[in-house]
């Protein structure tokens, strides 16, 4: 059906506008240097948002990469993981969880 079509915005036109471009920001690599990394924007915006909606403040580590010995690795041990590439934090959102993913 065509036509005129009216939407409401809650917060009004600017701040719905606004939280939609942070959304994006959540998730899109402007960058597009097709690595591994994730950019540090895209980082700084999904610690704020899990900060502004679940209330976790993840603390900074120094260290990104581990190495783990294969032999210290027993059968049960658990890993939980964390990229803060957009889908990850909506995961934690949505489960209130501390992490995304286990393995």
């Amino acid at each position: 059906m065509a036509g005129v079509k009216l939407f409401m915005a809650c917060n009004g036109l600017i701040e719905e506008t606004v939280a939609i471009l942070r959304t994006v920001e959540l998730f899109f690599d402007i960058e597009a240097d097709k690595s591994l990394l994730v950019p540090q924007y895209m980082v700084d915006a999904n610690l704020a948002f899990l900060s502004e909606t679940i209330g976790y403040n993840m603390e900074s580590r120094p260290i990104n990469y581990v190495d783990i010995d294969e032999s210290l690795v027993k059968s049960g041990d658990f890993f939980g993981v964390v990229r803060l590439d957009g889908t990850s934090p909506m995961i934690m959102y949505g489960t209130g969880g501390r992490f995304s993913h286990c393995t």
